[in-house]
């Protein structure tokens, strides 16, 4: 339950996973980018998937609409929940934590403007592997993430006829 007594999840028991995978199943309902980032890398670890990182300002109305809307856009949803373990998080405050740093370098070294999101795909929660403005129309979005996995797998099939 949230802290409203709004349910925002319902595990329906134990299927085998760990700890750790359990406790990131509800990474996407909590808020906080070390909690998120964290669990996202762990999930991704156990799902061999790689990490789609929603990234917006904490605070930022005009920016949380546009991650809303994304977020809820109907193909962008069912292309992130089939394809990438899936966060939102906020760029770091100066905290300097291993969490901050990997923010940091998601991005860039470069401070989130107001009203950005941006799209991070990363495989380790620290090395950027594609990125894009989430603030673009979630159908572009959505083109730009699969021209990613179809690059990303046209290298993994010429890496395997090596």
């Amino acid at each position: 339950l949230a802290p409203d007594g709004q349910k925002i999840a319902a595990p329906t028991g134990y299927t085998g996973q760990s700890p750790a995978e359990w406790i990131a199943h509800f990474a996407p309902h909590l808020h906080g980018a070390s909690a998120s980032l964290d669990a996202a890398v762990v999930r991704a670890r156990g799902t061999k998937r790689p990490i789609l990182l929603v990234v917006s300002r904490a605070g930022d109305a005009s920016a949380k609409t546009t991650t809303a809307s994304l977020i809820n856009d109907p193909e962008f949803e069912a292309l992130a929940s089939s394809q990438f373990v899936m966060a939102q998080v906020s760029p770091p405050k100066g905290g300097g934590s291993e969490v901050d740093q990997s923010m940091e370098t998601l991005l860039g070294g470069i401070e989130l403007a107001p009203d950005a999101v941006e799209v991070i795909v990363t495989d380790d929660g620290q090395t950027p592997l594609f990125t894009q403005s989430g603030t673009q129309p979630p159908s572009r979005v959505v083109s730009g993430l699969r021209r990613f996995l179809a690059a990303r797998q046209a290298a993994r099939e010429d890496a395997t006829r090596r």
